[in-house]
């Protein structure tokens, strides 16, 4: 599975990442999470990274409507046909945003 998530929920990223230790989920983690400002081969990477991968998990709040790395990751999913589901981080985030 690839998770996108906003760099600002990197706490929920990381409950997510602790999963993939315990010996009862049979899944592995890669972290392409953007440390640098990205260079060009960034999305090269990420993009054969998703291809890859069985499914991604977007992980959504306010946070990802500014996340212009977790916009583009979902918009390569779905470009690539890879399944795709959205996770609510927040309670409260599931209501439209107010214009």
């Amino acid at each position: 599975m690839f998770v996108a998530f906003a760099g600002k929920d990197r706490y929920y990223r990381d409950l997510m990442k602790g999963q993939s230790l315990n010996t009862r989920f049979r899944f592995e983690y890669t972290d392409m999470s953007v440390k640098e400002p990205w260079d060009s081969g960034w999305k090269e990477r990420c993009r054969t990274r998703i291809k890859g991968c069985d499914g991604v998990i977007a992980m959504l709040s306010r946070n990802s409507l500014r996340a212009t790395g977790q916009k583009w990751e979902i918009a390569c999913a779905k470009q690539e046909g890879i399944p795709l589901i959205g996770v609510y981080m927040y309670a409260n985030d599931k209501r439209s945003p107010r214009k």
